[in-house]
């Protein structure tokens, strides 16, 4: 199964609505989460098997656009956030996460 848009979506409306984020914040985890997903399609058949060095590599597919420590950082947070937010909510049942 791959990650859904709908999962997504429902995890930025909760960081609008529970986490009170900035509409600026929410739209770059927007970015980041779909940035992700679309790499996940490519390399997984199941994003549930998604591991830390998924991680890794997406965030190398991103090299040439020279990403500052801190974008790489973000990007990091928003897929964690996503899923401990999938887990949390019942969402997912994951044998583990891709970030620690």
């Amino acid at each position: 199964m791959a990650v859904s848009s709908r999962s997504i979506e429902e995890y930025l409306a909760f960081l609008r609505i529970e986490k009170g984020l900035a509409a600026n914040s929410v739209q770059a985890y927007s970015t980041d989460l779909h940035q992700f997903r679309a790499y996940l399609a490519k390399i997984r058949s199941y994003w549930r098997e998604a591991t830390e060095e998924d991680v890794t590599g997406f965030l190398e597919s991103l090299g040439g656009q020279a990403l500052a420590p801190s974008t790489r950082s973000r990007k990091v947070a928003s897929i964690r956030g996503f899923f401990a937010y999938l887990i949390d909510e019942g969402k997912a049942d994951l044998p583990n996460t891709p970030v620690s």
